[in-house]
């Protein structure tokens, strides 16, 4: 979904020219500064749902794998790259649209029950799911449900049943917002007349996406017919576009469709994992998600969130914000669920600039595990595991966000590399090693992603505890105590570029982990490197 923010390179940029010295420097260049962490006390939400909390995986399709030398990316591409996929430790795999459209991204939908013919066809989706599922991964089709392309046959239909009155069983007339005026009822809304027609429609995001009528009934019949569809082809579930939309200016009522949308999916298939595009950026309105039973993506927590992600975190030396945040979203989905849903934090996605060009390697590793190593459900970007690059730059284009992926370093042995998206001027440089070199590479960050998603995958406390903030005022710590089962841990992440230590509230065990090696405990106190974390569990844990 098109948003326009602050790109990661600007907010990088703002951050590093406006950086302060950081609580935790030394004066002098002496030792290093020590804060104390305080144990928190108060009541635990328990999880009790069925989420997998495992990490998950964003592919954009054009720009993925190629497997048949046109350039473009298709499901058997991505079915011969399940194995780099699991090897990496990913369990679910979010593909971006995958059905018939006039436009290269694919989110103005032509037909819903097709596969665009540059990706494959119906049963190649069939046969990736499955092969996914032998190697356990799901497979998540991106659900653009708040309007359609204007090309799609049943907008036509529409407006003549409109036009003319239809009322018969097989009508259309309710399935899009038209008007006869080109006013909405709020008066607040794009409306657009239909072509040779002496008729308006609703449009919010580019005149060839006409909306649904969400309130209708066959709107929510569709819905449900297309949903059951690719359930029955081996979906596992679905991204839904866009939800912040569905009745533009009314969250409530964009709730309210959520929830049908998860009590019908769910009702064909009971474990269907299933996730929002709620793009807003204030905390409490992101947690109104949780009692849907979808989880959302955590767009605070993202560069999206100027000053409430780990990157700032880096460039201003203060890691409270970032953990109030996660801190945040945690309490409120569970508390907001029952105990049922947890949310899902990323960096960046398809619509935001990447952000590893701008950090050195172990800074990139910090934003990794600072992100990844939350409760729910994560998403990495593709590619994002191996440094790859793009920022929009002068053509103001999503598509150098969406640059083709790597897997070897030598483009001419590159098979499966794709071609680059229409209109891109990117030209900044690229990674020196494709992916399938890297995940071998223990010296990589690709490398590092694998190991930290082994540990997280073992790491149930970390998937789905209970978040507390516990990081001190003003220091460069992410500190988080995090209960479980009746269990308390603790993960702090040190966000300088200085060695720091931190005095315990108790005796603990420090737990091994990728990134930790230099971490030391003697007693009480904790001593990290830089941008280094801990993770330390109460000794009968």
């Amino acid at each position: 979904m098109k948003r326009f923010y602050l790109s990661a390179l600007l907010v990088t940029l703002l951050a590093s020219c406006g950086e302060t010295p950081s609580a935790s420097s030394s004066a002098g260049g002496g030792s290093a500064e020590s804060y104390d962490i305080e144990e928190a006390t108060g009541s635990v939400l328990s999880y009790t749902g069925t989420q997998d909390a495992e990490a998950s995986y964003e592919i954009f399709v054009y720009s993925f794998a190629d497997s048949d030398g046109d350039g473009v990316g298709d499901l058997k591409g991505i079915e011969d790259k399940l194995d780099y996929l699991g090897e990496l430790g990913v369990k679910n795999i979010w593909l971006t649209p995958i059905h018939p459209s006039s436009t290269y991204h694919k989110y103005n939908v032509k037909d819903y029950f097709s596969i665009d013919p540059q990706f494959g066809t119906v049963a190649d989706f069939v046969s990736l799911t499955t092969k996914a599922k032998e190697k356990g991964l799901n497979i998540l089709m991106d659900m653009v449900f708040n309007h359609s392309g204007i090309d799609n046959p049943w907008f036509a239909q529409a407006a003549f049943d409109f036009v003319s009155e239809n009322s018969s069983d097989d009508s259309l007339k309710d399935l899009y917002v038209f008007s006869w005026d080109g006013k909405d009822i709020s008066n607040t809304k794009a409306m657009y007349n239909v072509e040779g027609i002496d008729i308006y429609y609703e449009c919010n995001f580019d005149r060839s996406m006409p909306e649904f009528n969400l309130d209708s009934d066959i709107a929510r019949a569709k819905h449900k017919e297309i949903m059951d569809f690719w359930l029955d082809k081996g979906a596992a579930g679905f991204r839904f576009d866009g939800v912040a939309y569905y009745h533009l200016g009314n969250n409530a009522k964009c709730m309210e469709y959520c929830k049908y949308l998860a009590d019908t999916a769910r009702a064909t298939k009971s474990d269907a994992k299933l996730i929002g595009e709620f793009w807003v950026n204030d905390q409490p309105t992101i947690n109104t998600i949780a009692p849907t039973g979808m989880t959302g993506f955590n767009f605070p927590t993202s560069t999206s969130g100027v000053s409430t992600n780990p990157i700032f975190a880096m460039r201003s030396g203060n890691g409270g914000r970032f953990a109030r945040a996660v801190a945040d979203a945690s309490q409120g989905f569970l508390s907001g669920s029952n105990g049922k849903t947890l949310p899902s934090h990323f960096l960046t996605n398809h619509d935001q600039d990447r952000w590893a060009g701008s950090l050195a390697d172990e800074q990139i590793k910090f934003a990794a595990s600072a992100y990844l190593l939350t409760s729910g459900t994560p998403y990495i970007y593709y590619g994002e595991e191996i440094k790859m690059q793009g920022i929009r730059q002068t053509a103001q284009t999503d598509i150098n966000r969406r640059l083709p992926m790597q897997w070897k370093s030598n483009a001419n042995e590159d098979t499966a590399r794709c071609k680059v998206g229409p209109g891109s001027d990117y030209s900044g440089k690229q990674t020196t090693l494709g992916g399938l070199e890297a995940i071998k590479d223990t010296s990589s960050v690709t490398y590092y992603y694998k190991e930290l998603l082994a540990f997280r995958n073992r790491t149930e406390a970390i998937k789905k505890g209970y978040y507390r903030n516990v990081t001190p005022s003003d220091s460069p710590l992410i500190a988080f105590q995090i209960d479980y089962q009746g269990k308390t841990s603790y993960l702090i992440h040190n966000a300088e570029s200085e060695e720091v230590k931190v005095h315990l509230p108790k005796d603990m065990a420090l737990v091994t982990a990728p990134g930790s090696d230099k971490a030391g405990l003697r007693g009480k106190e904790l001593t990290l490197d830089a941008y280094g974390f801990a993770y330390l569990t109460t000794q009968n844990a």
